[in-house]
């Protein structure tokens, strides 16, 4: 039996990776607020998402995955069940292609027709969303979201927490600070530090956040 903490839209997303591999593996969802689910899982069993339920369920749980999508709920779900020694487990969709000297971090997903290309890294926790491309010796830090149909040229790093939008490109050889947000469709061509807002084509930087975003 597989435990998912989250019961939104990115969970019916993971849920579909689990279903098509083993369509017979019971699967219990974590959420905080049971009451009011989206349609989808009302056939579903669900729980409150509080510490004390998700303890009850350790001895019989195989794995555990956090399909939230905002980056530092993710962050606080995963570093709590490792420190409590769960198992928490990867989503890779069949359709997507790792290659062999890729690495891909705990509690990571790789969604859909998305490519990891040769000794690419991503980290703890990632989101590697529907038909993202990752190239070769690509540098992804732990909890980062690469938003769908994202590409990143070879020998790119993103630092922790930072957040890609939809369609977005990065040339190779660029670095991402830790903490930043990158827009749906902005083209990446410099260097940008921590904590950065960019957007556009080329990529402008538009905002700072606040370091304790990290």
């Amino acid at each position: 039996m597989i435990g998912i903490i989250g019961a939104g839209g990115h969970a019916k997303v993971i849920t579909d990776i689990f279903r098509s591999q083993k369509p017979n593996e019971r699967i219990v969802f974590f959420t905080m607020l049971p009451e009011a689910v989206d349609p989808y899982f009302l056939a579903c069993e669900i729980e409150k998402d509080s510490e004390h339920v998700q303890m009850s369920y350790r001895s019989v749980l195989t794995g555990w995955h956090v399909a939230i999508g905002n980056p530092h709920i993710r962050r606080s779900k995963v570093e709590w069940l490792l420190r409590t020694g769960c198992p928490v487990i990867t989503a890779v969709h069949v359709s997507s292609v790792l290659a062999v000297s890729s690495k891909l971090g705990v509690g990571s997903s790789v969604m859909a027709g998305s490519i990891v290309n040769p000794d690419a890294v991503v980290g703890r926790g990632c989101i590697i969303n529907t038909a993202a491309g990752l190239d070769h010796d690509c540098q992804i830090g732990d909890y980062v979201n690469i938003g769908p149909g994202c590409r990143l040229a070879g020998n790119v790093s993103v630092g922790k927490l930072s957040e890609l939008g939809a369609g977005a490109v990065v040339i190779p050889g660029i670095r991402i600070g830790k903490g930043c947000v990158i827009g749906a469709g902005t083209v990446v061509t410099r260097n940008l530090p921590d904590y950065s807002k960019a957007v556009g084509v080329p990529a402008r930087v538009i905002g700072e956040l606040p370091p304790s975003a990290d």
